[in-house]
């Protein structure tokens, strides 16, 4: 018997290569026997998901770690769950719980073509057990969505969930001020794009090798190039994988797990923090 979830739950799958990636569980939480996730393929990733793909055949043995929730679905009575493309993973399980409560929940699925959306037959069998309250909006039927337009199908001091692309929860950020929603939770895919970010630099430990951070990329990437073994995962601050110490050197935490204890300590996320502008931070790596 498997460790229980919650709607919004993911693992960490570890791969062959010793690449850990989390994908949301997408299943029935009352199936103890089985976990189950989907993942796209994305040309020109990092390469976990070119691996699910190609390596991992029917029968394997992989490990994982958790279920841990950083989305979770707290069931107020009137929901919007907002999805986009593979979004609609952790969303899917939080729509089926929102109807076997009865709750007053609207879903909105966007995607570039039914084609590429998943989990087209379980919608349509949620839409006829919930008439009226999924809607499927594919770009190529229509033009892509406005984030107001999204909320707008909130019921009257809902909570709107929302998962896809960083652009998609960045509109509906932006838009949720003027909704009518009460709360809004959202659980990105990607990593959201740079916006404020300086330029700063980061010293591998006594090697004396310099490596300059962009403004507009995280000290992850510049670090993953320099250290291709060094693990990461969520790349959004909040799993803890990508864990280096600063020896020396100003933080400016971003993340979502580091208890003020570990900050002190001198831990950093560097898929997400940065330094100030000009700042050397002297990684022990």
């Amino acid at each position: 018997m498997l460790p229980p979830w919650q709607p919004g739950a993911h693992i960490e799958l570890h791969l062959p290569s010793g690449r850990k990636r989390q994908y949301s569980l997408c299943g029935d939480p009352a199936d103890r026997y089985r976990y189950r996730i989907a993942v796209r393929r994305i040309a020109g990733g990092q390469g976990g998901s070119a691996e699910v793909h190609d390596a991992l055949a029917d029968g394997m043995r992989v490990a994982v770690a958790g279920p841990r929730n950083a989305f979770p679905f707290a069931a107020e009575a009137s929901v919007l769950f907002i999805a986009g493309g593979i979004g609609i993973t952790p969303i899917l399980p939080m729509a089926r719980e929102a109807a076997r409560r009865g709750l007053d929940f609207r879903l909105v699925h966007t995607g570039r073509s039914r084609g590429s959306m998943p989990f087209a037959a379980e919608l349509a069998e949620l839409a006829a057990a919930a008439p009226g309250r999924v809607s499927v909006r594919p770009d190529d039927e229509s033009r892509a969505p406005e984030a107001a337009d999204l909320l707008s199908s909130c019921p009257a001091a809902g909570a709107a969930y929302c998962c896809g692309p960083a652009p998609m929860i960045d509109g509906v950020r932006r838009a949720f001020g003027g909704s009518r929603a009460s709360a809004l939770h959202f659980e990105p895919f990607a990593p959201a794009p740079i916006t404020d970010g300086r330029l700063f630099e980061l010293q591998l430990g006594d090697t004396g090798r310099v490596l300059p951070v962009p403004c507009d990329r995280s000290a992850l990437d510049v670090l993953h190039e320099a250290l291709p073994d060094l693990p990461f995962s969520c790349r959004q601050g909040f799993c803890g994988t990508c864990r280096v110490r600063v020896a020396h050197g100003q933080v400016d935490h971003r993340d979502r797990r580091l208890t003020a204890t570990e900050r002190a300590a001198g831990a950093m996320l560097p898929c997400v923090s940065r330094a100030p502008e000009g700042e050397r931070l002297v990684l022990e790596v």
